[in-house]
């Protein structure tokens, strides 16, 4: 893989942890296009060596910010099945600290028990 190739990786990888970090999830699939053709080229290019092993880091790196990312939807999407079922109210809060109260909604006053 070419210097050039290398530093393009480089940056879609830095691009990618910011935007897990800011949590502009809606961005991540256009990224992970680009990031597949980029990394395909890595492993085709059977060129080893210290030039791959920092970028192996940011992908591994990311790798974890994705799963909790992903781990995140997954607890709010139960939490929300939760509220959908029950018609209670979920607390949480966004990413700047504000607290959010979601109501879920009111059935007939019977509860359902399993």
């Amino acid at each position: 893989m070419s210097d050039a190739a290398l530093n393009a990786l480089d940056r879609l990888l830095e691009e990618e942890r910011a935007v897990l970090i800011s949590g502009d999830l809606q961005r991540i699939a256009d990224i992970a296009d680009s990031k597949e053709t980029l990394v395909a080229g890595l492993d085709d290019s059977g060129a080893g060596g210290a030039a791959h092993i920092p970028l192996k880091r940011k992908i591994q790196r990311n790798q974890v910010l994705m799963d909790g990312a992903l781990e995140g939807i997954r607890n709010v999407a139960a939490q929300l099945a939760v509220l959908r079922e029950t018609g209670c109210t979920l607390e949480t809060y966004d990413r700047n600290g504000r607290r959010q109260t979601w109501s879920g909604p009111r059935g007939d006053g019977i509860e359902r028990r399993a």
